[in-house]
């Protein structure tokens, strides 16, 4: 391929969210450019990179820029964006040897140079905010954050990102007892940067990241109402300018991670739940999702609030009731999912309680938690016979909790009585009876849907649940149906070891499937012998059907 069709494969990958096809070309290109076989004049390189970071493709990233890198080592904007994949996908000390590299060198250009001064900055922000408890290191890391933004800051016209930076860790070395070397004066800092944001809104140059500036400034001087403002001012820009959860989601985190904001300080109660609000409606509903999101169980009641919604209301416009609607919607589904745990605490799955009449109408009105049998059953036999880092659990060695439901200390329910129980390589499911009364009037039935949407129209999927016994997630990246039949789903949402049992939802947050597993290497239902990577779950119709059976 010439450069230009290279570049089209990339872009028609990219848009299609054909994973695969985009990590294939990636590692072709990689291993023509290091055999020789294969130029990439250094132009297209960059675009490449450039379309990988702009779509979060952060380990494709890593493999195609650590060959063009080798290919072009004067190419300072390569290793940059090599460097920045590397820092996105975890590998934090690569990437600082890359980053030094850069700055000492008198070839580089001063853009660059700055560019690589604030990625050093975040590398050890993010080892300082990554380690345990304090420690002389970890004090070590904040102070050579500071350096590298600082250098950032002197070496440009007092570039407003790199001021930022340093007023948020001189922010956090204040609420951490943390003693830094610096001439630079916090407040003083923060109100220059302010106001240089309200200038630039004056004159119509401010941009979207003005605005998260702004923020973070009034938060270092105290203006808590002024900088609430701020953050409705740049939520409703970046959804007027279509942004997706990703920008949103970085500016959380930084709130979350570097300023350690409490939750329930004025600041906290009201921008906390707005950007978790809009990091999930951005993720969950647009056509590139980006990742699995991380909820407290706390952090539902705040999104559900009064003041939430007269919150999204402004930013959202004429969406509003629709997007409060939808949130609503989501919250509803969370509060009947719950953690499977061992008696001593280990998680080992998750489940969702459901009115009898949803899996038949023979069990009537009562309620029943389903999971799967490989997380729980009383089938002694299949339990003796499972390999020893398969063997699911019996039902007295099992607690259940509902980390949204009950945010407050989370009460333990046993299990009371296994209603059913089908073995993995049937259905894979355990209808279990609790031991107490969670549900009445605490938990809004699911709706449930028997039917799914045609593959090719590439719907999407959603999947809530607790990996490795942790705080509850949503996975809302690539997560579309691949195919079905009578009795299984394959679909391309990513789930982690313990989200075995959660429930599968379509796009409309009806109730489809019970997830079972996911493989690297799953087999095709249509018998051609393909395997693809794909997770597999359990249609419903095919458990009412299996019950029905059951039953008699």
């Amino acid at each position: 391929m010439n450069p230009d069709e290279i570049l089209g494969t990339l872009e028609t990958g990219l848009e299609e969210r054909d994973h695969e096809r985009v990590t294939e070309l990636c590692r072709t290109l990689a291993a023509d450019i290091r055999l020789g076989t294969a130029e990439i004049p250094e132009r297209t390189g960059q675009k490449l990179l450039t379309l990988l970071k702009a779509n979060l493709c952060f380990n494709d990233l890593v493999t195609l820029g650590a060959a063009l890198s080798r290919a072009y080592p004067a190419n300072h904007r390569i290793r940059r964006l090599y460097a920045q994949g590397m820092i996105d996908s975890g590998h934090l000390d690569q990437a600082l040897e890359l980053l030094e590299g850069v700055v000492v060198n008198p070839e580089v250009s001063p853009d660059e140079v700055l560019e690589a001064w604030g990625l050093t900055g975040r590398v050890h922000k993010q080892s300082y905010v990554d380690a345990p408890a304090p420690t002389e290191k970890k004090a070590r890391w904040l102070q050579a954050s500071l350096d590298a933004y600082s250098r950032g800051w002197s070496e440009s016209v007092q570039s407003p990102y790199h001021g930022i930076n340093i007023v948020a860790l001189l922010a956090r070395a204040e609420r951490d007892g943390v003693a830094l070397e610096t001439d630079l004066e916090i407040r003083q800092l923060a109100a220059g940067l302010l106001h240089g944001v309200e200038d630039r809104v004056d004159d119509g140059s401010a941009g979207l990241w003005d605005h998260v500036i702004a923020m973070e400034a009034a938060l270092a001087l105290g203006e808590s109402e002024a900088a609430v403002r701020w953050a409705e001012s740049y939520v409703r820009m970046g959804l007027e300018r279509n942004k997706g959860e990703f920008e949103f989601a970085s500016t959380l985190r930084q709130l979350r991670e570097v300023w350690a904001v409490d939750p329930d300080s004025a600041f906290g109660s009201a921008v906390l739940p707005m950007l978790e609000a809009v990091v999930l409606e951005r993720g969950l509903r647009s056509p590139d999702g980006s990742g699995s999101v991380q909820l407290e169980s706390h952090s539902i009641p705040r999104m559900r609030s009064s003041g939430t919604s007269r919150r999204l209301e402004r930013v959202f416009g004429d969406d509003s009731f629709v997007t409060t609607r939808w949130l609503k919607m989501l919250g509803d589904r969370l509060d009947a999912i719950g953690c499977v745990t061992t008696r001593t605490g280990k998680g080992i799955g998750t489940g969702f309680v459901v009115p009898g009449s949803t899996l038949s109408e023979r069990l009537g009105e009562g309620w029943y938690f389903v999971t799967n049998c490989h997380v729980v059953t009383d089938d002694e036999e299949w339990i003796a016979n499972a390999p020893g880092n398969e063997k699911p659990s019996r039902p007295d060695e099992v607690e259940i909790s509902f980390e949204v439901l009950f945010s407050e200390g989370p009460p333990a329910f046993e299990v009371a009585e296994v209603i059913w129980s089908s073995r993995p390589h049937e259905l894979d499911v355990s209808i279990l009876r609790l031991d107490g009364p969670v549900y009445e009037g605490r938990i809004k039935p699911y709706p449930a849907k028997l039917d799914l949407a045609d593959p090719g129209t590439r719907p999407r999927l959603y999947i809530a649940g607790h990996p490795g016994g942790g705080k509850l997630q949503i996975s809302i990246h690539d997560n579309h149906l691949i195919e079905f039949d009578d009795r299984k789903i394959l679909y391309r949402t990513p789930t982690n070891p313990g989200s075995s049992g959660s429930p599968v939802f379509d796009e409309d947050w009806n109730l489809v499937g019970l997830h079972h597993a996911g493989s690297a290497e799953t087999s095709r239902l249509d018998g051609s012998g393909e395997v693809v990577e794909a997770n597999e779950g359990i249609r419903l119709a095919a458990i009412r059907e299996g019950l029905e059976r059951f039953l008699g």
